[in-house]
């Protein structure tokens, strides 16, 4: 099950969908704070980070890797 995460935080949702659900796997996050994308970088390495959702690439996946099963959100 592939996860999408805007304005990610520390990705606390994520973690607790990953308690359910052993198949979870983190697509991407997306938050532009310096701190936060030095936890999630930390927490989940090589997950695509988009930042800024307001200037993401969203028709650019050419390849899937934003299509998910679940699309969850933090509060901005």
């Amino acid at each position: 099950m592939r996860v999408g995460s805007l304005c990610s935080g520390y990705e606390g949702i994520f973690l607790a969908i990953r308690e359910i659900y052993d198949d979870a796997e983190l697509a991407f996050v997306a938050d532009n704070d310096p701190g936060a994308a030095k936890i999630l970088e930390y927490h989940f390495p090589g997950t695509v980070n988009l930042g800024d959702i307001t200037k993401a690439d969203w028709g650019g996946d050419a390849h899937g890797k934003l299509q998910v099963d679940i699309l969850t959100a933090g509060f901005p």
